[in-house]
């Protein structure tokens, strides 16, 4: 079936609803094509428990709300409707920065609730993208599922860069080994009890476990965060990027029968849950008409045409290092201008979220999700308005 909009969100994720939401409240004709039969994308299957990049930092010390965020608009409405869900859970410190703990059911639930409120925001979930036609500097066509979509403007929003890996001038990529490690997050329950102590010996056990041999190279970054019980924790693995799902589950049942023999916390523990795909934190990056670099970030630099404010450290995971931590001046955050959302050889392509036009460095700091909210909403905000 042939469809027609004045702008074509990919991805119903993060950055993806605050796109598809600004674009119909602009006045556009709006589709949204999402690949899950829900949206919310990473910040509900990632099984993350807080949100990132929200607060000043170095700001507030841990007594951050909603009206110290960095960036307003939809990030502040998202946030203002998460605290009607959950009114007891506040903004808390972690290291040098202050996070906001929420449910991911929760997030699915505040983005439904957006999107069914447009009514000139239609939405294709379970819909793949199969591909897209670039010519004569633009986007002519969409390919989602049976449907060939033609919209005026289009919004990459899908974190893998569906759209923009359709023509190589359109994006560029870190080489594959170089790339920062991606994400999965194992849940326990059954555990016998959490402590204080747990984030500790947890990442002490599994270093011993990679030096004996009993367990990959790269478990070494796995890090341990108790639940919301006192019998459950999260375990969050980092692995290298391109990992299958495959290897994932084979890493993910060694690393269990690991710590049940070394941990007492374990020997019940199991598994109740984990991210059903391995989510990587790099890959396709638009080639915009401004490229954000490491730079910009630490020295805070402020932009003439800036749509989102970035308040986040360069935290690079790297696949040698494991992660490292760069803060820009404490309580300042960078600007991230329009021209880094804007395709340089298509006239018609946006990009928001993890994609967006930046270094290999300075997208350690950008690729975090209140960031990627307003992203989102400034790119669905531009191409709505067109």
């Amino acid at each position: 079936m042939k469809l027609q909009c004045d702008v074509l969100v990919v991805g119903g994720g993060v950055a993806g609803v605050p796109a598809a939401v600004a674009s119909a409240r602009a006045g556009a004709d709006t589709i949204l094509v999402e690949k899950r039969a829900f949206p919310g994308g990473a910040g509900v299957v990632g099984l993350h428990r807080t949100l990132c990049g929200l607060y000043p930092l170095g700001g507030a010390g841990g007594t951050a709300s909603n009206e110290s965020l960095v960036n307003g608009g939809l990030v502040r409405e998202i946030c203002d409707r998460l605290a009607i869900l959950s009114p007891a859970r506040r903004p808390i410190r972690l290291g040098k920065v202050d996070v906001l703990p929420y449910l991911p059911d929760q997030l699915r639930i505040v983005y439904a609730e957006l999107i069914q409120a447009e009514k000139r925001l239609r939405v294709l979930f379970g819909t793949e993208i199969q591909g897209a036609r670039f010519e004569g500097g633009r986007i002519q066509s969409v390919t989602a599922g049976s449907d060939e979509i033609h919209a005026g403007r289009v919004v990459d929003c899908s974190g893998d860069g569906v759209i923009i890996g359709c023509h190589p001038s359109l994006h560029e990529a870190t080489p594959a080994a170089g790339r920062q490690l991606a994400g999965l997050v194992l849940q326990f329950a059954g555990m016998a009890g959490t402590d204080e102590m747990l984030p500790i010996r947890v990442p002490y056990a599994i270093r011993q476990g990679v030096e004996s041999g009993a367990l990959p190279s790269w478990l070494r970054f796995t890090t341990f965060f108790p639940g919301e019980g006192r019998d459950e924790g999260d375990c969050k693995l980092s692995v290298p990027s391109g990992t299958t799902e495959e290897e994932a589950g084979q890493a993910a049942t060694r690393l269990h029968d690991y710590l049940r023999e070394e941990l007492p916390a374990f020997r019940a523990a199991r598994i109740v849950n984990r991210s059903p795909e391995v989510l990587e934190r790099e890959g396709l990056r638009l080639k915009g008409q401004y490229t954000l670099t490491e730079a910009d970030i630490l020295e805070s630099r402020r932009f003439p045409d800036a749509v989102a404010r970035s308040a986040w450290p360069l935290e690079l995971w790297d696949p040698a290092r494991g992660p490292t931590y760069r803060y820009p001046e404490s309580g300042t955050a960078c600007e991230i201008p329009l021209r880094c959302l804007k395709a340089a050889e298509a006239s018609n392509l946006f990009c928001a979220g993890r994609c967006i036009s930046a270094t290999h460095e300075a997208l350690a700091a950008t690729r975090v999700m209140g960031t990627c909210m307003a992203l989102g909403e400034a790119a669905g905000r531009e191409a709505g308005r067109m």
